[in-house]
């Protein structure tokens, strides 16, 4: 059985920075590092990872650049900016402009670490939801025209019993995965009342999605 290891890109002008980073990431993570803002938006043309790590300040398209590129092409990847630990303007323009966390330099491995795990556990959370939504659509999309004043036939009531079921399962998993978002998420340096109310849309929408679901079978 072959294990996939999450992917992690790594943006950094300075070599040994690279280095650093490849070196650590490799220990758990399919990693790769690139030169450039430039360079990385060409790698991600082809793939794509669970999580970017990049430094702000670079020559030519610099760590803001790039993360609004990303933002606009690739909304779902979770980034990760370096910044100098004198620049605490820096650190919070990251954070306002959408990035997941920030590091300070000099970087601390351990701090690395659990930076990067919280974004890639984040990224395959949204995996798991954007799987879970779509097989309650699959599952609602079957129990439209259900009557319950009806005796249905044997086939029907299974077939139905079985879409609220996955009805049901899917509304628990989509709780726990938004339990466990909000838990990665809020002890991260970069929680803010700004990205708690980003939270806070994410959770209502995840919400409305469900509920008219299930109210559009329930009215059919």
């Amino acid at each position: 059985m072959v294990i996939v290891r999450p992917h992690v890109l790594a943006v950094d002008d300075d070599q040994v920075v690279r280095t650093l980073l490849k070196g650590i990431l490799s220990e758990n993570y399919d990693a790769h590092v690139c030169s450039s803002a430039k360079e990385g938006l060409e790698y991600l043309a082809h793939s794509e990872p669970h999580t970017i790590i990049t430094d702000i300040k670079m020559p030519g398209k610099d760590g803001f650049d790039f993360l609004a590129q990303i933002k606009e092409m690739y909304p779902n990847i979770p980034v990760i900016m370096i910044t100098s630990s004198s620049e605490k303007e820096t650190a919070i323009k990251a954070v306002k402009s959408g990035a997941f966390d920030f590091l300070e330099k000099p970087l601390n491995k351990k701090e690395l670490i659990i930076s990067v795990e919280r974004a890639v556990s984040h990224r395959l959370l949204s995996f798991e939801n954007e799987l879970m939504l779509r097989r309650i659509r699959k599952s609602a999309k079957g129990l439209k025209g259900f009557d319950p004043m009806i005796s249905p036939s044997p086939e029907k009531f299974r077939s139905t019993k079985e879409g609220l079921n996955d009805l049901l399962r899917g509304t628990e998993l989509a709780i726990k995965n938004l339990e466990k978002y909000a838990e990665d998420h809020l002890r991260t340096k970069s929680s803010t009342p700004e990205l708690a109310n980003e939270f806070g849309d994410n959770v209502q929408s995840l919400y409305f999605q469900i509920t008219a679901i299930i109210g559009a079978w329930t009215k059919s």
